[in-house]
């Protein structure tokens, strides 16, 4: 497994969202974030548990955002 150098915790990637993502505000990319973890949408997003917290990897925002872009 190929360890990303970037984590971000649920506030920090909604942060990271919301600024790539605008269409969304940092709240909606956090309500966003807390439902992936059990929702049946098309793309889930993985995570980690680190030191008791949810992180996510900066790889995995960015592929998302990718696949969010690339459709419009």
């Amino acid at each position: 497994m190929i360890a990303d150098s970037t984590w971000l915790t649920r506030p920090q990637a909604s942060e990271y969202l919301a600024n790539k993502l605008p269409f969304k505000t940092v709240q909606q990319w956090a309500s966003f974030l807390a439902n992936n973890r059990t929702s049946k949408e098309v793309y889930t997003l993985k995570f980690q548990q680190i030191n008791g917290k949810i992180a996510y990897s900066e790889t995995t925002l960015k592929a998302f955002i990718l696949s969010i872009t690339s459709k419009h």
